[in-house]
């Protein structure tokens, strides 16, 4: 019988942050975008902002509709929408490794990332906004390492690995 040995019982829950290396063509570029977990103060705030947002508006449209008001619902426009993604991202997004464009440093900034993430170019298959919403949906981007296992009997395989 193997036994589990955690270090604590958050171990049980997903990384705090996670590192995504950027395509290019389908080719890996070594530049790594850091983005926040799940359970990450950034995106727990994010969450608990876009759902009070959501039962702001919910209760509004209510309200309305008790007091026999029509209640029409605005539809974003495409660029109101993709703002609205890209703010989504960049609440997540905590930085990336130094990388050159065209000879120079680029530095990490919420303005240069959005500048990245909003340009038409970058949302085609395999696009860099694409490949930050792929990697942000996968669950096993977020996914801890295995535990380490204590196996009983030397024949039996031991994992660990390391974050």
């Amino acid at each position: 019988m193997d036994i589990l040995e955690l270090d604590d019982l958050m171990d049980l829950g997903a990384a705090d942050t996670a590192q995504m290396t950027v395509f290019i063509n389908g080719n890996p570029t070594g530049w790594k975008w850091t983005w926040a977990g799940p359970g990450h103060p950034r995106t727990v705030a994010l969450s608990e902002r876009a759902t009070r947002a959501r039962l702001v508006a919910d209760a509004d449209r209510e309200q309305k509709r008790f007091n026999g008001k029509k209640v029409k619902i605005e539809a974003p426009t495409p660029a109101e929408d993709l703002k609205e993604r890209v703010d989504e991202l960049l609440g997540r997004l905590l930085g990336w490794t130094e990388v050159k464009v065209g000879g120079k440093t680029l530095e990490f900034s919420e303005e240069a990332a959005r500048k990245i993430l909003s340009a038409p170019a970058n949302h085609g298959p395999g696009g860099i906004y694409v490949q930050c919403w792929e990697f942000l949906g996968n669950e096993q981007s977020f996914t801890k390492r295995s535990a380490k296992v204590s196996a009983t009997s030397p024949s039996e395989a031991s994992v660990s690995t390391s974050q």
